[in-house]
């Protein structure tokens, strides 16, 4: 009964007090009720291990380098069937370089200037540090590089394998198209009559 009492009589006081009050105190109930929920979460098991994430974080960055690589040449595949008198076409596509991606990198610069001034002359030297550190996030329990950006992989060259290939037109047709797509230059764009 007692706690029952107490409870009626904090209740009590804050219907009493003023609407600034009542929202400073409800922003300190709700900031302790984070830290707690943040500092008890530290308890709680992770779901997976560190190195299992790191496993499936590489699987992860080679399968989707690996599915742009493929929706790619699908793509190329299916807008190049839709030429005029292409008919069914195959694409290949190799890469010059993989997929690049680049991480956020704070530099920390330092310069320090010393200066001696003995007798008549005065000499001042100058001293520059510098430390480059890649920016990491917290995943869960693991910590991982902050991806600024990924470059594309650079394409080598193209073949096309096509039904209407033997036409000069509708072999000049998909070389432009190729080149249009895939933004490279025409000697490294290569077009083939496909086997009947």
């Amino acid at each position: 009964m007692e706690i029952v009492s107490k409870a009626k009589e904090l209740i009590d006081k804050y219907k009493k007090l003023n609407s600034k009050k009542k929202t400073y105190y409800i922003a300190i109930i709700i900031i302790i009720a984070v830290i707690l929920v943040i500092y008890f979460s530290s308890f709680w098991p992770a779901e997976t291990t560190s190195e299992e994430s790191t496993a499936e974080a590489e699987v992860t960055s080679e399968s989707s380098a690996d599915d742009y690589e493929q929706q790619i040449k699908e793509d190329l595949e299916s807008t190049l069937s839709k030429i005029s008198g292409a008919g069914e076409v195959t694409v290949m596509i190799t890469y010059e370089t993989s997929e690049e991606i680049v991480p956020a990198i704070v530099t920390d610069k330092q310069t320090t200037n010393t200066s001696d001034s003995s007798d008549s002359s005065d000499k001042t030297s100058q001293t520059e540090n510098e430390e480059s550190e890649v920016v990491k996030i917290q995943n869960g329990s693991d910590e991982e590089a902050l991806i600024i950006t990924q470059k594309l992989p650079k394409v080598l060259g193209v073949i096309v394998i096509a039904e209407g290939a033997n036409d000069i037109a509708v072999r000049l047709n998909l070389q432009r198209a190729v080149q249009t797509i895939m933004g490279v230059e025409a000697q490294k764009v290569e077009i083939f009559e496909m086997s009947k």
